[in-house]
C-alpha cells in the first residue's frame, strides 16, 4: 500500500502529488515542495515484504518481530546513503536535497525529472540506433566516472536507473544500492545490494563487492548498452555461468562497440576495463580531427532562420520547412570564421501537425483501427494519413503522414508524432531520422542529402541543442552546445 496523494510530510513542508512506482525496499512519488511550489521527487523507505502501512494513519511498523531488527538496520543505511549521496554535484547524478523521517519510516527528496526512462523509451520505441545509445552511455559513463572519483560504486546501473530529460540529457538515478569504500578498510557502508538480473555481474550476484572495483559498475554499463543496442536484456550473470550465451549485437554496430560491450561482459571482474576510462577507449569515439584546425570561431554570427507557423502557403511551407548544414566561411583577413546554420524551424511542419480534428473524412478505406488515406486538416493545410487509428479516430501507432512540407512515417501517439520515426522533406533535399516528442525531434540525425553533412544530437524546438556536425567522410565539422556552434 503507498500513500494517497494529498498526504503531507515533514510538517506540512511536501505533499504527496501522486504515486509512480514501488521496488521491493522503497515506494517513488511525485510531490511538491507546498511553500515553494516545486515539483520534487520523494523516495519511501518500505520494505513490502516486511513493513506494514496503517490504512487511517499511514504509519509504517514491521510485520513481525523478528525481522524488526534487519529492518531497522536497513533503514538506518539508507539515511546514512542518503546523506552522503547530497555531497554527489554532477549534472548527470539526481540531486538529493532533503532527508528526513515520518510515519515511522525515512524519506529524502529529489530533484524530479520531467522525461522518461531509458527503459520507457525502449517500451515505445524498439532499440535504439547506435549513435543514439552510444551518445546516452557517455552521458552515464561521464557520471559513474564522478560516482567512482568518490570511492563509490552505483551498483544498480540499468535502463530503468537512467533518466532522460526535456533536452535530451541523461540522468543517472536510484543510489538505493550505492555503496561507499574508505582507502584502508575497504566497504565502509552499505545499504541493500542492487541485484537486478542481467544487469548485476556475478560478484554482485554472489554477494562479493566486498572492495572498491568499478569493474562491477562497467558490467552493468555494458549491459545497459547491450539492451539499447538489441531491446534484449541479456542473460543473468548466474545463467551465463551455468553456460547460456549472449545473443550477437545486430549487423551493422562497429567493431569498437561491439569489442566493448564485450569487454564489459566479461565474467571475470579482472578481464573487464578497470575504469571508464579504459571502457571508453574500448568504445573508440574520440573525434577525428578536423582537416583545418587552425580556425577560429565567432559564435555570435549564428543566423537562425525560421519560418512563418501561421502561413497558408504550400509554396512557402515547402521552400522553408528544411535544415541545413552550419555554413562555414572563412574570413583570410581575420583568420575567422563565421557560421551561419539556415536551419528551418520545423514549426510549419508542427504546425501542421497540431491535429484540429477534421470533421471531413474523405477517400477513406477503414479496416478496425487502420485507415488509408484519411484526410486530415491541421491549420489550414491538408494532409493525407495512413496506419493505426484510436477510438477517436486519431493517429496513433505506427502510420504515415503526407504533407505538402514532407513525408514523415513512425509512431504517433493520440495524433501527434511521439516515438521512433523519419521525415523526407518534399524536396528531398533533408532527412531527420530519430525519436520524437509531442510532435518534435527528441534525439537523432538530421542529414542535408545534397552534400551528405550531417547533425548526431538532441534538439530542443526542433533545432540542433548538443551534439555534432559532421561531413559526408564522418569529419568532425562544427560542434553545437546548448544550440550554440563552434567550428572544431
Amino acid at each position: 500500500m503507498n500513500l494517497p496523494s494529498n498526504t503531507l510530510l515533514h510538517g506540512g513542508t511536501y505533499r504527496i502529488i501522486r504515486f509512480i512506482n514501488s521496488g521491493g525496499f522503497g515506494c517513488t512519488y511525485e510531490a511538491e515542495h507546498v511553500m515553494l511550489q516545486k515539483r520534487v521527487a520523494i523516495k519511501e523507505f518500505f520494505v513490502k515484504d516486511f513493513c506494514n502501512r496503517d490504512e487511517t494513519t499511514s504509519h509504517v511498523t514491521v510485520g513481525t518481530v523478528s525481522k524488526k531488527g534487519l529492518v531497522e538496520k536497513l533503514r538506518k543505511k539508507f539515511l546514512d546513503e542518503a546523506r552522503a549521496i547530497c555531497k554527489l554535484n554532477h549534472p548527470g547524478i539526481v540531486k538529493v536535497s532533503d532527508v528526513f523521517e515520518d510515519n515511522g519510516t525515512a524519506y529524502f527528496v529529489m530533484d524530479y525529472i520531467d522525461g522518461q526512462s531509458l527503459s520507457d523509451m525502449l517500451k515505445r520505441s524498439g532499440r535504439m540506433s547506435e549513435h543514439q545509445a552510444v551518445e546516452y552511455i557517455l552521458q552515464v559513463a561521464d557520471a559513474l566516472k564522478y560516482v567512482h572519483s568518490h570511492n563509490r560504486l552505483h551498483l544498480d546501473v540499468k535502463p530503468g536507473n537512467v533518466m532522460v530529460d526535456k533536452q535530451g540529457k541523461a540522468i543517472l538515478i536510484d543510489f538505493g544500492a550505492s555503496k561507499q569504500y574508505d582507502e584502508v578498510n575497504g566497504e565502509n557502508t552499505s545499504t541493500l545490494a542492487g541485484k537486478t538480473p542481467g544487469f548485476a555481474p556475478p560478484e554482485q550476484m554472489g554477494n562479493d563487492v566486498v572492495k572498491f572495483t568499478p569493474a562491477t559498475d562497467i558490467y552493468a554499463l555494458g549491459a545497459t548498452l547491450y539492451k539499447l543496442l538489441t531491446g534484449i536484456t541479456p542473460p543473468s550473470a548466474t545463467l551465463r555461468i551455468s553456460g547460456e550465451e549472449l545473443d550477437p549485437l545486430p549487423e551493422g554496430i562497429s567493431r569498437d562497440v561491439v569489442n566493448a560491450v564485450n569487454a564489459a561482459l566479461k565474467m571475470n571482474k579482472k578481464e573487464r576495463p578497470q575504469n571508464i576510462d579504459e571502457f571508453l577507449e574500448l568504445l573508440n569515439v574520440k573525434d577525428i580531427e578536423p582537416e583545418d584546425d587552425n580556425t577560429v570561431v565567432d559564435p555570435s554570427k549564428i543566423t537562425v532562420v525560421k519560418a512563418n507557423p501561421n502561413s497558408n502557403s504550400k509554396t512557402k511551407q515547402k521552400a522553408k520547412a528544411k535544415t541545413t548544414k552550419p555554413v562555414v566561411k572563412k574570413n583570410k583577413s581575420s583568420k575567422k570564421i563565421n557560421i551561419f546554420i539556415a536551419v528551418a524551424c520545423i514549426a510549419v511542419v508542427i504546425a501542421i501537425l497540431k491535429h484540429n480534428n477534421a470533421d471531413t473524412i474523405s477517400n477513406e478505406e477503414e479496416t478496425g483501427n487502420y485507415v488509408e488515406n484519411q484526410a486530415e486538416e491541421y491549420n489550414g493545410v491538408e494532409y493525407t494519413y495512413t496506419g493505426n487509428v484510436n477510438e477517436k479516430g486519431l493517429p496513433d501507432g505506427d502510420g504515415k503522414g503526407v504533407y505538402p512540407a514532407g513525408i514523415y512515417e513512425g509512431r504517433y501517439v493520440n495524433g501527434s508524432r511521439d516515438g521512433k520515426g523519419k521525415f523526407n522533406t518534399s524536396d528531398g533535399e533533408n532527412t531527420y531520422e530519430g525519436t520524437f516528442i509531442d510532435d518534435k525531434y527528441n534525439t537523432g540525425i538530421l542529414t542535408s542529402n545534397s552534400d551528405g553533412y550531417y547533425f548526431k544530437g538532441s534538439f530542443v524546438d526542433d533545432q540542433p541543442y548538443e551534439g555534432t556536425w559532421y561531413n559526408k567522410n564522418g569529419t568532425v565539422y562544427a560542434r553545437v552546445k546548448k544550440g550554440d556552434v563552434a567550428a572544431e
